[in-house]
């Protein structure tokens, strides 16, 4: 999951997820990644609304792999 803005990994524990990591992309904007393991769909949805909540623009949504 990634946001456009700077998270560090203290938020880790609020959003469920493994690890954080904050890179600039190709037009020097802050992006935060989040990394959790496989979730369902509820707990998806969950962690896309704890983002909305707090005013964040959501990037992206991607799977790295299906176990």
């Amino acid at each position: 999951v990634c946001i456009q803005g700077v998270l560090d990994d203290s938020w880790s524990d609020y959003f469920g997820t493994r690890s954080v990591s904050v890179e600039a992309d190709e037009d020097g904007v802050a992006v935060t990644t989040f990394t959790t393991e496989a979730v369902d769909q509820a707990a998806l949805v969950g962690l896309i609304h704890r983002v909305n909540s707090l005013g964040l623009p959501l990037l992206a949504v991607e799977c790295l792999s299906i176990e």
